[in-house]
């Protein structure tokens, strides 16, 4: 993370900052929710309309953010059903 907020020539700290202070997108809308073990992803529409993924690390008890190469991906513009 730190080195993301490198890339950008801003601090960690102002890197998380701006994330929460910015919605990801307008609604809460996910789908696709599939859980194998103590690993599991959602899709989520983002900000440009379009559908991403989201991974997720059970710890514990506790479900967790996992941010690491291959787990957050976006798929475009949502498709017509």
């Amino acid at each position: 993370m730190t080195a993301m907020g490198k890339l950008g020539n801003e601090s960690l700290d102002d890197m998380l900052k701006e994330m929460v202070d910015e919605p990801q997108a307008p609604t809460a809308e996910v789908r696709n929710e599939k859980i194998n073990g103590d690993t599991a992803t959602i899709e989520y529409l983002d900000a440009k309309g379009g559908w991403s993924k989201m991974g997720f690390v059970k710890v514990g008890s506790d479900w967790k953010l996992n941010i690491s190469k291959g787990d957050m991906q976006s798929d475009g513009p949502p498709k017509k059903p």
